[in-house]
């Protein structure tokens, strides 16, 4: 069952960040190199629970057009430390 994410108030570090993304879908092993669909079996409603996701970690509303980027965990970091860097920042 998913559990609401709750905005960290510093930067997760990769391992921290995939365990609570692992913990967030109730999945078995992930790691960075994960791809979304072939190994974690990710359907499209699973896709947008990942932008809801996102957009509780960065606190503000994302394009769907962002999906599209998105294949593998590591791109799902990506964005997560994109998103906290800015909110830092304005912060």
């Amino acid at each position: 069952m998913m559990s609401a994410a709750k905005p960290p108030s510093r930067i997760l570090g990769s391992e921290c960040f995939v365990g609570v993304f692992r913990e967030y879908f109730d999945l078995g092993h992930v790691d960075l190199s994960s791809r979304l669909a072939e190994d974690l079996a990710m359907d499209s409603i699973m896709m947008v629970e990942l932008l809801l996701f996102l957009e509780e970690l960065a606190e503000r509303p994302l394009p769907d057009q962002l999906l599209a980027e998105i294949k593998v965990v590591s791109d799902i970091f990506h964005y997560y430390q994109l998103f906290s860097s800015q909110n830092h920042s304005e912060a």
